[in-house]
């Protein structure tokens, strides 16, 4: 993301970039230093079945397929349940492919499983830095369904920050630097 600093990114705020999309939907992109090597950051972010548990608005998680790519990576097949309870909830199945060479996993729509979104496809990227930080990008482009319309606004507000921060959280907790819970919510809650 053009004109963040080294500097500004070591402040572990992420910077988050909303451009809106057709249909409701639209495409989020963040990126933000984690104090944490790439190893532990996937660690975190590979840990799919343990979304609810991580990931705020994850309600349950449903891994109903892995399985190991040519290239040495894996593929993760899941079904979402996420919302803001109780003004609605909504189920999706996502095939995410992760490919150590490339140091990315990305995901989309199971197009094989009925979802309640239209479209979904993004990717996570982490690139070690030389200092044991990682830098952790994401994108997100998705076409939400028509009487979800109303909660756009809410979405995109959230979600590029919730993206980061659980990873952030997690795996510094991982390596004894902070609970995750409490820090997850308290940096959040400051990021709105």
């Amino acid at each position: 993301m053009a004109g963040i600093t080294d500097a500004q990114l070591r402040m572990g705020r992420p910077y988050v970039t909303a451009l809106p999309g057709a249909k409701g939907g639209g495409r989020l992109m963040s990126v933000q230093d984690v104090h944490a090597p790439a190893a532990v950051v996937w660690r975190t972010i590979l840990d799919v079945g343990a979304y609810p548990r991580m990931v705020d608005g994850v309600c349950a998680m449903d891994v109903y397929a892995t399985r190991e790519t040519p290239t040495g990576g894996s593929e993760i097949f899941s079904k979402y349940t996420v919302g803001q309870k109780p003004l609605f909830a909504l189920e999706y199945c996502v095939r995410h492919q992760y490919e150590p060479d490339t140091a990315t996993m990305t995901f989309q729509l199971d197009y094989e499983r009925r979802s309640q979104l239209d479209d979904m496809t993004g990717y996570w990227h982490v690139r070690e830095l030389s200092d044991g930080w990682s830098r952790v990008f994401f994108s997100s482009d998705a076409s939400l369904p028509h009487w979800l319309e109303w909660a756009r606004g809410l979405l995109s507000r959230t979600a590029g920050h919730k993206n980061l921060y659980w990873v952030e959280a997690y795996s510094h907790a991982a390596v004894g630097r902070g609970k995750p819970a409490s820090s997850w919510r308290v940096r959040h809650r400051a990021a709105d």
